[in-house]
């Protein structure tokens, strides 16, 4: 398992825990770190940029529609 699917995995985790918790703006706190972290890539490539974008907006789409189908259906 490279860095990536782990980093992926605790990202979808803890959103899944903060989103059970209520604390929705939580999320945008790791969308932000994400960000920072993948900053000059981000600058620097437009077309990594919005696939950057694409993933990270799938990635919490998925992890709500999971947990609401999971846990309040």
């Amino acid at each position: 398992m490279g860095a990536s699917s782990t980093i992926r995995t605790f990202e979808c985790l803890s959103m899944a825990i903060f989103v059970s918790i209520n604390q929705f703006s939580t999320i945008g706190l790791i969308i932000a770190v994400k960000s920072i972290a993948r900053y000059d890539k981000i600058s620097e490539d437009s077309q990594f940029a919005e696939y950057y974008l694409i993933g990270t907006l799938f990635s919490v789409l998925m992890t709500i529609i999971i947990y609401i189908i999971l846990f309040k259906l």
